[in-house]
């Protein structure tokens, strides 16, 4: 929500702050959850394997999907990308 208020506002320096403290916020809890998630799910025996398996599987659709984000906003806009 706050990259479709920065996406709206313009060239606003405090916002673009806001906005990067939010994400970097954000995404540092959402990694220690998402390792939580992955250490309940893997085996003892093999923690290696499956833990480097299933962050690998994770990554795999936005990492495929992110080399057309550039010409769907080219088309649609920011604002509604984001949405």
């Amino acid at each position: 929500m706050l990259f479709i208020g920065l996406a709206s506002v313009g060239h606003n320096l405090d916002m673009l702050y806001l906005v990067i403290a939010a994400d970097n916020l954000s995404a540092g809890l959402a990694s220690a959850a998402f390792v939580a998630f992955l250490s309940s799910l893997t085996n003892i025996s093999f923690t290696a394997m499956q833990y480097a398996l299933f962050s690998s599987l994770m990554t795999l659709l936005p990492k495929l999907l992110g080399g057309y984000s550039g010409s769907i906003v080219s088309s649609i806009g920011y604002s509604q990308f984001l949405w």
